[in-house]
């Protein structure tokens, strides 16, 4: 897995930028709205937690006052996640407030604790197919069903939406994170000394991925290899990072160039001309 270096340089490009984050009242959502403000960005968060919410507005306000802090400007907005109607007005606001959105950031979401299934449901209706977007959660399988499905509409997304929206779309994995929603494993966690990420390294993460990017020489873009071309970044686009100890790891970097290992070269190759056929989504013939 490539490594997702963490640069001072995008949290300065945090300045001005107008964020949506829902989830924005307690843990991860908490520590990156406070990160942005912290660095100048217009953020409008919501949570379902219409109290929390509000008081992190008020906390954030009260912190202008230190010299340290270059001043951003925060909106709360109750908003409940599964409704359309209540996402929309999160975004509506953003719009009616600043006439744009730089940088969306989906983070709320919650585990299932039994009655995945209706009793007498059909096999025919059924089908089995965090981290848990890429590795099993033991005793939560909607919940991971549910990060699965975000890792297959990163990855059919990925080439069609820069060109046909200029939006870029990536997922975040992070490991264990000390918040109330480990309350029940953590213990087994710090008795084997594994790393335990904190709020603040997943909203460092969040920003580096959505801001920033890899450095690329412009001849290795070319297909010419490595060469003496000017260096510039290349947003990430498409990428899943997994979180470990406040670390950033890609995911797909690794998938992608181990393909012919996994898969085996020749089915690899036949693999990707029936890939290229299909093309990029912006001409489907579906």
């Amino acid at each position: 897995m490539a490594a997702i270096p963490l640069r001072d340089e995008t949290l300065r490009e945090l300045k001005d930028k107008v964020v949506v984050i829902s989830g924005s009242a307690h843990g991860i959502g908490l520590a990156t709205v406070t990160l942005l403000f912290t660095h100048g960005a217009k953020v409008i968060h919501g949570d379902w937690d219409a109290s929390a919410g509000s008081a992190v507005d008020n906390s954030l306000s009260s912190s202008l006052t230190s010299p340290k802090v270059p001043g951003g400007e925060s909106t709360f907005v109750q908003t409940d996640v599964t409704s359309y109607s209540s996402v929309l007005n999160l975004f509506d606001t953003a719009w009616k407030k600043y006439g744009r959105v730089d940088v969306a950031i989906s983070n709320a979401g919650v585990q299932e604790f039994g009655g995945w299934f209706e009793k007498g449901l059909g096999l025919e209706g059924v089908k089995t197919v965090g981290t848990a977007g890429f590795k099993s959660s033991p005793g939560l399988p909607s919940y991971t069903a549910a990060k699965h499905g975000v890792l297959g509409l990163i990855r059919s997304l990925r080439p069609y939406l820069p060109k046909t929206y200029n939006v870029r779309l990536n997922a975040i994995c992070p490991w264990m994170t000390d918040t109330v929603m480990v309350t029940g494993v953590k213990e087994g966690w710090v008795k084997e000394g594994l790393p335990i990420n904190t709020p603040e390294h997943v909203a460092r993460v969040i920003i580096e991925t959505a801001l920033g990017g890899r450095m690329q020489d412009e001849f290795e873009e070319e297909g010419e290899g490595e060469g003496e071309g000017a260096k510039k970044v290349v947003r990430y686009n498409g990428r899943a990072v997994f979180v470990e100890g406040g670390r950033g790891w890609d995911i797909e970097s690794g998938i992608e160039g181990t393909e012919e290992i996994w898969l085996g070269e020749e089915v690899s190759r036949t693999l990707s001309r029936g890939q290229e056929v299909l093309g990029d989504g912006t001409d489907s013939q579906w």
